[in-house]
């Protein structure tokens, strides 16, 4: 998936979002770290301009809420949450780069139970890779792509990496080398 496939996602999900919310006003994005504050960001900037207003965005860590016995990770990065507005009867959206299996998904609600209660909570995805483990599904999708389960998906943004792109590598977890890597999705 290249950088202008990237942006297209982006103006489709402030376009969807912005349509689906009755008063912009109350609307508040919330970004998932890692890559999820970047695109949170860019949707806020795409619906500033769209329609004259100011959207308040924030950043959720849901690192301590994530089940790491599933990575054979020996570190953790933990990221600071900000979410500099009152959630209380907020209309939310969470902003991830990839759905998968749905356990950030899940650390995402958990962690937003120690905010008072927004009004509703919705999710914005810019890829869905399918294979959820857990009932979750993604209100705005800015792409499906198909993948196998043990492939490995990674978007990479100009604000970390230098340019858009999103990587596809090819069976990551088998015992043999990744076979393919594909730029373009």
């Amino acid at each position: 998936m290249l950088e202008t496939e990237i942006k297209q996602c982006i103006q489709t999900l402030a376009s969807e979002i912005a349509k689906d919310c009755e008063d912009l006003q109350s609307l508040v994005l919330v970004g998932v770290f890692p890559e999820g504050p970047f695109i949170a960001d860019r949707i806020a900037h795409v619906i500033q301009e769209n329609h004259n207003c100011q959207i308040a965005v924030g950043y959720l860590d849901v690192t301590l809420f994530l089940d790491h016995s599933l990575h054979n990770e020996q570190y953790i990065d933990i990221y600071q949450t900000d979410i500099p507005v009152n959630l209380k009867n907020k209309h939310v959206v969470l902003i991830q780069d990839i759905l998968f299996t749905g356990n950030r998904v899940r650390a995402a609600f958990n962690s937003l139970s120690y905010f008072d209660s927004p009004g509703t909570i919705k999710l914005a995805v810019l890829l869905d890779r399918g294979h959820r483990r857990l009932p979750v599904f993604a209100n705005y999708t800015g792409k499906v792509i198909e993948t196998n389960f043990e492939d490995h998906v990674q978007v990479k943004l100009a604000e970390e990496q230098g340019s858009d792109c999103v990587e596809k590598i090819i069976n990551l977890y088998s015992d043999t080398m990744p076979t393919q890597h594909e730029m373009a999705l």
